[in-house]
């Protein structure tokens, strides 16, 4: 994982569960700081085992506020676009639900979380608590996390 792709607010997974990066040194990102349900941790970038959160529809609905059709209104100049999930890429779409871009790389969910603040000028709201849950309960039911 490309530690530059990181902003403070964005969650990845831990050895501890899902956590939410809450500091970060320097522009190189060296030393960052997360808060997980269970501990903070700190410490250098490469020595911690930090994973991306890959991009699922349930993941966006359950935990991001997206509708059952995998959409995230958005208001931007008084104007309504829609974020999509569509086969774990976002497409921006219009009023009408008409496509404008495929954003193709954006597979992570640190990278919908980017991108929501470049068009919004805000975090998006994500419940650290709701994730871990997410998360926790596809451990427990046997499920590879890293989906």
């Amino acid at each position: 994982m490309d530690p530059k792709g990181l902003k403070i607010g964005n969650f990845v997974k831990t050895r501890y569960g899902v956590g939410e990066v809450v500091a970060m040194e320097s522009v190189e990102h060296v030393y960052i700081e997360i808060k997980t349900i269970k501990k903070i941790i700190l410490g250098k970038f490469l020595d911690l085992d930090i994973e991306p959160i890959l991009l699922t529809r349930d993941v966006l609905i359950t935990c991001c506020s997206f509708d059952k059709a995998g959409r995230l209104k958005l208001d931007i100049d008084n104007r309504l676009f829609y974020l999509k999930e569509n086969n774990g890429h976002i497409i921006l779409q219009d009023s009408d639900f008409i496509p404008l871009i495929h954003f193709w790389n954006v597979v992570c969910l640190h990278q919908v979380q980017n991108m929501y603040y470049i068009f919004k000028g805000q975090n998006l709201a994500i419940s650290l608590v709701k994730i871990d849950e997410y998360y926790s309960k596809l451990s427990v039911l046997g499920a590879n996390i890293k989906s």
